[in-house]
Protein backbone atom coordinates (compact mmCIF):
# COMPACT_ATOMS: atom_id res chain seq x y z
CA UNK A 1 0.00 0.00 0.00
CA UNK A 2 1.49 3.37 -1.05
CA UNK A 3 1.58 6.37 1.26
CA UNK A 4 0.30 9.82 0.39
CA UNK A 5 2.69 12.79 0.56
CA UNK A 6 1.07 13.87 3.83
CA UNK A 7 1.48 10.38 5.32
CA UNK A 8 5.13 10.24 4.24
CA UNK A 9 5.69 13.60 5.94
CA UNK A 10 4.12 12.36 9.21
CA UNK A 11 6.22 9.18 9.14
CA UNK A 12 9.31 11.24 8.43
CA UNK A 13 8.60 13.57 11.36
CA UNK A 14 8.04 10.59 13.66
CA UNK A 15 11.34 8.99 12.65
CA UNK A 16 13.11 12.31 13.12
CA UNK A 17 11.60 12.77 16.58
CA UNK A 18 12.50 9.25 17.72
CA UNK A 19 16.01 9.61 16.33
CA UNK A 20 16.37 12.87 18.22
CA UNK A 21 15.26 11.26 21.48
CA UNK A 22 17.68 8.36 21.06
CA UNK A 23 20.57 10.59 20.10
CA UNK A 24 20.08 13.28 22.72
CA UNK A 25 19.30 11.25 25.82
CA UNK A 26 22.59 9.32 26.13
CA UNK A 27 24.52 12.47 25.24
CA UNK A 28 23.31 14.16 28.44
CA UNK A 29 22.80 11.22 30.78
CA UNK A 30 26.36 10.05 30.30
CA UNK A 31 27.86 13.45 31.10
CA UNK A 32 28.86 15.07 34.37
CA UNK A 33 27.72 18.56 35.37
CA UNK A 34 30.19 20.42 33.16
CA UNK A 35 29.68 17.88 30.37
CA UNK A 36 25.92 18.41 30.46
CA UNK A 37 26.41 22.15 30.32
CA UNK A 38 28.63 21.84 27.25
CA UNK A 39 26.17 19.46 25.56
CA UNK A 40 23.25 21.81 26.23
CA UNK A 41 25.08 24.64 24.50
CA UNK A 42 24.04 22.92 21.27
CA UNK A 43 20.39 23.53 22.19
CA UNK A 44 18.31 25.80 19.98
CA UNK A 45 17.18 28.92 21.82
CA UNK A 46 13.57 29.44 20.76
CA UNK A 47 12.76 32.00 23.45
CA UNK A 48 9.20 33.24 23.06
CA UNK A 49 9.11 32.06 19.45
CA UNK A 50 6.90 29.31 18.11
CA UNK A 51 7.10 25.96 16.39
CA UNK A 52 9.77 25.49 13.72
CA UNK A 53 9.84 22.08 11.97
CA UNK A 54 13.62 22.41 11.65
CA UNK A 55 13.90 21.95 15.43
CA UNK A 56 12.05 18.63 15.63
CA UNK A 57 14.16 16.10 17.51
CA UNK A 58 16.47 18.78 18.90
CA UNK A 59 16.95 20.15 22.40
CA UNK A 60 15.22 23.52 22.61
CA UNK A 61 14.94 26.26 25.21
CA UNK A 62 11.50 27.86 25.20
CA UNK A 63 10.13 30.82 27.17
CA UNK A 64 6.47 31.58 27.76
CA UNK A 65 3.64 31.72 30.26
CA UNK A 66 2.80 28.51 32.08
CA UNK A 67 -0.81 27.74 31.21
CA UNK A 68 -2.50 25.08 33.33
CA UNK A 69 -5.00 23.24 31.13
CA UNK A 70 -5.86 20.56 33.67
CA UNK A 71 -4.70 20.63 37.31
CA UNK A 72 -3.16 17.60 38.97
CA UNK A 73 -5.79 15.43 40.64
CA UNK A 74 -5.15 13.02 43.50
CA UNK A 75 -7.72 10.39 42.63
CA UNK A 76 -6.99 8.45 45.82
CA UNK A 77 -8.20 11.28 48.07
CA UNK A 78 -10.33 13.24 45.60
CA UNK A 79 -8.17 16.36 45.98
CA UNK A 80 -7.32 18.78 43.15
CA UNK A 81 -4.10 20.82 43.31
CA UNK A 82 -3.66 23.82 41.00
CA UNK A 83 -0.31 22.68 39.61
CA UNK A 84 0.86 20.62 36.62
CA UNK A 85 2.49 18.05 38.91
CA UNK A 86 2.04 17.18 42.58
CA UNK A 87 3.65 14.61 44.84
CA UNK A 88 2.04 13.34 48.02
CA UNK A 89 3.58 11.70 51.07
CA UNK A 90 1.98 10.79 54.38
CA UNK A 91 2.79 10.53 58.06
CA UNK A 92 0.97 8.52 60.73
CA UNK A 93 0.37 9.75 64.27
CA UNK A 94 1.78 7.36 66.88
CA UNK A 95 2.45 7.26 70.59
CA UNK A 96 6.07 7.38 71.73
CA UNK A 97 5.23 5.36 74.82
CA UNK A 98 2.36 2.92 74.28
CA UNK A 99 1.37 2.88 77.96
CA UNK A 100 1.10 6.67 78.13
CA UNK A 101 -1.81 8.90 77.13
CA UNK A 102 -2.48 10.98 74.01
CA UNK A 103 -0.57 14.04 75.18
CA UNK A 104 1.49 16.44 73.10
CA UNK A 105 4.77 15.19 74.54
CA UNK A 106 3.87 11.58 73.86
CA UNK A 107 2.79 11.90 70.22
CA UNK A 108 4.87 11.99 67.04
CA UNK A 109 4.40 11.72 63.29
CA UNK A 110 6.12 8.78 61.62
CA UNK A 111 6.54 8.29 57.89
CA UNK A 112 3.81 6.06 56.51
CA UNK A 113 4.83 6.07 52.83
CA UNK A 114 1.41 7.19 51.59
CA UNK A 115 3.09 8.00 48.29
CA UNK A 116 1.36 9.44 45.25
CA UNK A 117 2.52 11.23 42.11
CA UNK A 118 -0.03 12.97 39.89
CA UNK A 119 0.17 15.12 36.77
CA UNK A 120 -2.23 17.34 34.89
CA UNK A 121 -1.88 19.04 31.52
CA UNK A 122 -0.05 22.26 30.74
CA UNK A 123 1.29 24.43 27.94
CA UNK A 124 4.18 26.87 27.72
CA UNK A 125 3.81 29.35 24.91
CA UNK A 126 2.76 27.47 21.78
CA UNK A 127 3.92 24.09 23.09
CA UNK A 128 2.29 21.26 25.03
CA UNK A 129 4.31 19.67 27.83
CA UNK A 130 4.68 15.92 27.33
CA UNK A 131 3.77 13.50 30.12
CA UNK A 132 7.43 12.57 30.56
CA UNK A 133 8.31 16.26 30.90
CA UNK A 134 5.62 16.76 33.55
CA UNK A 135 6.65 13.63 35.45
CA UNK A 136 10.21 14.94 35.74
CA UNK A 137 9.39 18.45 36.94
CA UNK A 138 11.12 19.34 40.21
CA UNK A 139 8.62 19.46 43.09
CA UNK A 140 9.79 20.99 46.37
CA UNK A 141 7.37 23.80 47.22
CA UNK A 142 4.17 23.95 49.25
CA UNK A 143 0.99 24.24 47.15
CA UNK A 144 -1.68 26.89 47.52
CA UNK A 145 -4.36 24.73 49.09
CA UNK A 146 -7.99 25.60 48.41
CA UNK A 147 -9.70 25.23 51.79
CA UNK A 148 -13.19 25.17 50.27
CA UNK A 149 -12.23 22.38 47.88
CA UNK A 150 -10.66 20.44 50.75
CA UNK A 151 -13.79 20.88 52.84
CA UNK A 152 -15.98 19.54 50.03
CA UNK A 153 -13.71 16.49 49.79
CA UNK A 154 -13.90 15.92 53.56
CA UNK A 155 -10.47 17.28 54.44
CA UNK A 156 -8.91 20.33 56.08
CA UNK A 157 -5.55 22.06 56.45
CA UNK A 158 -3.71 20.92 59.59
CA UNK A 159 -0.44 22.24 61.02
CA UNK A 160 0.48 19.65 63.63
CA UNK A 161 -1.43 16.93 65.46
CA UNK A 162 -3.10 19.55 67.69
CA UNK A 163 -4.54 21.36 64.68
CA UNK A 164 -4.07 24.92 63.48
CA UNK A 165 -5.78 26.81 66.29
CA UNK A 166 -2.67 28.09 68.05
CA UNK A 167 -1.15 31.36 66.85
CA UNK A 168 2.34 29.88 66.58
CA UNK A 169 1.07 27.15 64.22
CA UNK A 170 -0.30 29.52 61.58
CA UNK A 171 2.99 29.78 59.69
CA UNK A 172 3.87 26.10 60.12
CA UNK A 173 4.06 23.80 57.13
CA UNK A 174 0.54 23.02 55.85
CA UNK A 175 -0.60 19.43 55.75
CA UNK A 176 -3.90 17.89 54.74
CA UNK A 177 -5.93 15.84 57.20
CA UNK A 178 -9.52 14.85 57.85
CA UNK A 179 -12.13 17.43 58.82
CA UNK A 180 -11.98 16.09 62.38
CA UNK A 181 -8.23 16.73 62.51
CA UNK A 182 -8.88 20.24 61.21
CA UNK A 183 -10.99 20.83 64.33
CA UNK A 184 -8.04 19.80 66.51
CA UNK A 185 -9.41 16.34 67.38
CA UNK A 186 -6.82 13.62 66.82
CA UNK A 187 -6.64 9.87 67.28
CA UNK A 188 -3.72 7.51 67.22
CA UNK A 189 -3.24 6.23 63.67
CA UNK A 190 -4.40 9.45 62.00
CA UNK A 191 -2.58 10.27 58.76
CA UNK A 192 -1.64 13.72 57.54
CA UNK A 193 -0.67 14.28 53.91
CA UNK A 194 2.09 16.48 52.60
CA UNK A 195 1.91 17.83 49.03
CA UNK A 196 4.75 19.40 47.06
CA UNK A 197 4.56 21.18 43.69
CA UNK A 198 6.89 22.93 41.22
CA UNK A 199 8.00 26.47 42.01
CA UNK A 200 6.52 28.32 38.99
CA UNK A 201 2.81 29.02 39.30
CA UNK A 202 0.25 29.03 36.47
CA UNK A 203 0.29 32.36 34.64
CA UNK A 204 3.95 33.06 35.40
CA UNK A 205 6.70 33.34 32.79
CA UNK A 206 8.93 30.28 32.70
CA UNK A 207 11.82 28.85 30.72
CA UNK A 208 11.72 25.17 29.79
CA UNK A 209 14.36 22.86 28.34
CA UNK A 210 13.39 19.73 26.46
CA UNK A 211 13.20 17.93 23.13
CA UNK A 212 10.85 19.41 20.55
CA UNK A 213 8.58 16.88 18.89
CA UNK A 214 6.25 18.93 16.72
CA UNK A 215 4.10 20.95 19.15
CA UNK A 216 5.17 18.95 22.23
CA UNK A 217 8.19 19.33 24.48
CA UNK A 218 9.52 16.08 25.94
CA UNK A 219 11.96 15.47 28.77
CA UNK A 220 15.72 15.52 28.28
CA UNK A 221 17.36 13.04 30.64
CA UNK A 222 20.11 14.69 32.64
CA UNK A 223 18.46 18.08 33.15
CA UNK A 224 18.02 18.58 36.89
CA UNK A 225 15.31 21.22 36.58
CA UNK A 226 13.48 21.30 33.26
CA UNK A 227 11.25 24.28 34.14
CA UNK A 228 12.77 27.48 35.53
CA UNK A 229 11.09 30.64 36.76
CA UNK A 230 11.28 33.72 34.55
CA UNK A 231 12.23 34.46 30.97
CA UNK A 232 15.90 33.45 30.93
CA UNK A 233 18.57 33.83 28.28
CA UNK A 234 20.25 30.71 26.93
CA UNK A 235 23.38 30.77 29.09
CA UNK A 236 21.47 31.42 32.32
CA UNK A 237 18.96 28.65 31.58
CA UNK A 238 21.70 26.13 30.83
CA UNK A 239 23.65 27.03 33.96
CA UNK A 240 20.60 26.80 36.23
CA UNK A 241 19.40 23.47 34.88
CA UNK A 242 22.85 21.89 35.35
CA UNK A 243 23.67 23.53 38.72
CA UNK A 244 20.60 23.13 40.95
Amino acid sequence: MSLSNNSRRKVGLLILAVTGLLAVTPMLSGCGGSGREEALKQAVYVGTGGYDPANDGKIVIVCGKLELLEPAYDEDLGITIEAPRVMRSGQKLKKKELNQGMTGNNMEWNSNFQYGDFIGKADVGEFHLGEDFLQNMMVRYDPDLDEKMLEEAGYAIVRDFKGNTREEDKNARPYVGTARMGRGVYEEGDVRYDYTVPGPKPGEMVTIIGIQNQDTINYVEGTYENMLSGELDKDTAIHKTTHP
